[in-house]
């Protein structure tokens, strides 16, 4: 048996004939003759679908099925006998339905396609009455019915409804016909499921979700590859790490966070500060499921977790969707820089470089359908339309990005009077609300990532804030001075960042990679290489599109009130400040202290100040780790504005907190969309909250969003009025519109990032077609018991 040019299987028999009714079904699979059927979604989805037995030899069926089919005789019309005839015909019927769910699997993959655009060729009217009619080359095949004679017996099969397009699962149901030289006849029915991947049901999820819990709420589920525990520090199985000499705290670092549903471990739960519906004081709603090892989490393969992975040529030939519009569409072609963008009127499907995308208001981007780029995409504003953005390399999201057209929360707009989020879900794919997905094959940066200005020096620390927290959240060198970190690889070419497992190295389809299209990266080059906007061309060499200046006026400026910013001062040329309070040459010494000095300044401390040198000393002299912090006010003139605040110094964190308005790099506080990149997320924000309605889920996740509230405890050398300002709640900055901010509404003083899950995702609003589901499951099976559905076996 093989598959033939049309997609159709055949065979032939030893004397070239057709292969008789034995060989020609041996491989089928048989569900059992009964009715069956697998809930829909979301309510309780099952990936494995109906259990599909293998099946023995003809004989040996015969024989089961003669037992099988005497139960059935009340609940059949069309099954009265139990003859062996009769008995062949339901077999034969329903070994050729399998053969059908294998046929529409295959044409899908041939295709190329995503499930959803390829039931749109089936189906050009999906949207009401899913009238069959396909004429596209990619599926006319699939078109009427398709008969086969072996032994005596007409077989036949054809498509008879499909999923509509507002439904919450894609399938296809096919009827099978078995018809002997009598008349007699048996029908069977496959419902052939075609859903996206289960991960996607999770409002967040990642190998690790420790640090991003930091006044956080999320509103949906949330999944976790290694063991959860919400908060920083380690697990310490409830004994309080504080009690014991050169330990790190941690213990309850959780709290202030809230999961409105239900988490999912692949391992262990913290037993830190836990209960019923606590986790390190982290509060869960829903259920906490150790050890789960259902769909929703991803599998394993060869000992590492298989996220979804982005083939990119698939992705390039199935794109077929378009941008347009928009306040300005520019693209950068391969090896052509910023400085040679072209304005772009219209992509269609696919673009082989990098795109820059702005909307607003008044011209929003227009989206429709899957558009692939091969290298970066920058985008922010507002976005028209139901699609997905899939970015080859890196995605940026350039500020705020929020849909036109936006979801209405339950009890309101569309959904006044419901009170369900999935029931909400559909009411809002029914209105044709917005929907926007981000996916990156390497990286999505939220905001800001920048540390360089025009002349390409370091900028103050308080301005390279993100790209500290970046470095350190995932393991990457700071460049002053270097600090070791672990090599990365990438492939030349196209710049997919690689896994290294036992010196071989795999993509991130798990596919074995030669060590000649590997380029090693080491030291700073790391996070240049793999966070900056640029391209690994052919050689290995790395080289950026985009300048950190050019990235910064895209961004634009915002100025933040009372803002904080902390630092390790690693920039002391190689050393330690214990190494410094050490150095038996005072030269050496004074000299790190100038260099200390000035940094400072840089960073916003008063200019030519006795206060900014004895502070650069006590650093230098350096009070310990283990002792403990002292705080001091500041206040002096830089650049002749004046400047005040408070800092606070525990031997391994400078805090600081600036009381004088300042000009920040814009960041990214509010978004409309679900962003999925298969290393990492990453954003940075200032003192306040902010949110995203659609879902957070990568590898790796780094999102600091510290809110405006828990500081009083550092900065208790401010007046009370000014420590009030500093823990106030800026709605300005942290609007109530996420889907569901009731918890953190201005009243009570919280500023929490939240994360409120599309529920449109799961309900069969616009999905990550380019990413593989569970491709061709039996959603459910059964004899046409009344003959309606029978297939017309005429010549």
């Amino acid at each position: 048996m093989q598959i033939t040019g049309d997609g159709l299987l055949a065979g032939t028999g030893r004397n070239g004939g057709v292969v008789s009714a034995a060989n020609r079904f041996s491989t089928q699979r048989l569900e059992g003759f009964k009715s069956q059927s697998v809930p829909s979604r979301p309510k309780s989805r099952r990936t494995d679908g109906i259990a599909l037995v293998t099946v023995l030899a003809v004989t040996v069926l015969v024989l089961g099925l003669l037992t099988l089919i005497t139960g059935l005789t009340t609940r059949s019309a069309r099954i009265t006998r139990t003859d062996a005839a009769t008995t062949a015909l339901a077999q034969l019927a329903d070994g050729y339905s399998d053969v059908a769910r294998v046929v529409l699997t295959e044409n899908l993959r041939l295709s190329r396609l995503p499930a959803v655009a390829w039931l749109d060729l089936i189906s050009p009217d999906r949207a009401s009455t899913a009238l069959i009619n396909p004429t596209d080359p990619k599926v006319v095949k699939l078109a009427g019915n398709h008969r086969f004679e072996t032994d005596g017996v007409t077989l036949g099969w054809q498509i008879k409804t499909i999923s509509k397009a507002n439904e919450n699962a894609s399938w296809v149901r096919v009827a099978a016909t078995a018809q002997d030289a009598s008349g007699r006849s048996q029908t069977v029915l496959r419902k052939v499921q075609f859903d996206p991947n289960s991960i996607f049901d999770l409002a967040m999820l990642t190998e690790d979700v420790n640090c991003m819990f930091c006044h956080l709420k999320v509103n949906g589920d949330v999944g976790s590859i290694h063991a959860f525990r919400p908060g920083w520090g380690t697990e310490e199985n409830g004994v309080d790490p504080c009690t014991r000499p050169g330990t790190s705290c941690g213990i309850g670092s959780g709290r202030g966070s809230v999961i409105d549903g239900s988490v999912y471990v692949r391992s262990s739960i913290t037993k830190d500060r836990a209960g019923q519906n606590l986790a390190n004081d982290t509060v869960i709603t829903g259920d906490k499921n150790e050890n789960y090892s259902g769909d929703r989490l991803p599998r394993d393969e060869n000992g590492v977790t298989a996220f979804p992975g982005l083939d990119r040529a698939v992705a390039r030939a199935s794109a077929t969707g378009s941008l347009e519009g928009g306040d300005s569409i520019l693209g950068v072609g391969v090896g052509d820089t910023f400085a040679g963008a072209s304005a772009l009127t219209k992509v269609k499907g696919h673009f082989d470089g990098n795109l820059v995308l702005v909307g607003t208001p008044a011209k929003p981007i227009q989206l429709s359908g899957d558009v692939f780029v091969s290298g970066d995409v920058v985008i922010r504003g507002v976005v028209e339309g139901r699609g997905a953005i899939y970015a080859g390399r890196n995605a940026y999201i350039a500020g705020n990005l929020l849909n036109k057209n936006r979801a209405d929360k339950p009890g309101q707009g569309v959904c006044q009077g419901v009170s369900s989020p999935d029931d909400c879900a559909r009411k809002n794919i029914g209105a044709g609300k917005d929907e926007l997905r981000i996916s990156a094959g390497n990286n999505i940066i939220m905001g800001n990532f920048t540390e360089k200005d025009s002349s390409g020096n370091l900028l103050p620390r308080r301005e390279r804030q993100a790209a500290d927290y970046f470095r350190e959240q995932f393991g990457l060198a700071f460049p002053d001075p270097v600090v070791s970190t672990a090599d990365r690889f990438v492939r030349k070419g196209t710049g997919e960042e690689l896994r290294q497992t036992n010196g071989a190295f795999f993509d991130q389809l798990g596919r074995s990679v030669a060590g000649t299209d590997v380029q090693r990266i080491t030291g700073d080059a790391v996070y240049e290489s793999l966070i900056s906007p640029g391209r690994t061309d052919q050689t290995g060499q790395f080289s950026r599109w985009l300048s950190d200046h050019e990235y910064r006026t895209l961004l634009g400026t915002e100025t933040v009130e009372y803002g904080i910013w902390r630092t390790r001062f690693r920039f002391l040329n190689g050393a330690t400040p214990e190494r410094y309070k050490d150095s038996p040459d005072a030269l050496v010494k004074a000299t790190r202290i100038d260099d200390l000095v000035k940094e400072l300044e840089a960073s916003g401390f008063p200019k030519d100040a006795a206060f900014t040198r004895a502070l650069a000393e006590r650093i230098i002299e350096n009070p310990g780790a283990n002792k403990d912090p002292w705080l001091e006010n500041f206040s002096g003139t830089n650049a002749g504005n004046q400047v005040s605040g408070t800092i606070s110094f525990d031997g391994s964190y400078l805090r600081v907190a600036m009381k004088e308005p300042y000009a920040y790099a814009t960041e990214t506080t509010q978004l409309d969309a679900f962003l999925y990149a298969n290393n990492r997320i990453a954003g940075k924000l200032a003192a306040r909250g902010g949110f995203v309605n659609g879902g957070l889920i990568a590898r790796e996740l780094g999102l600091l969003a510290p809110g405006r509230n828990g500081y009083a405890d550092w900065l208790d050398k401010l007046p009370a009025d000014e420590q009030a300002k500093f823990n106030d709640c800026d709605r300005t900055a942290r609007p109530l519109d996420s889907v569901d901010d009731a918890d953190n509404d201005a009243s009570k003083g919280s500023c929490n990032y939240a994360v409120s899950y599309d529920h449109r995702l799961r309900n069969g609003g616009y999905g990550f077609n380019l990413y593989q589901g569970t491709t061709g499951i039996t959603a459910d099976w059964s004899f046409d018991l009344n003959g309606s559905q029978k297939v017309d076996l005429t010549p």
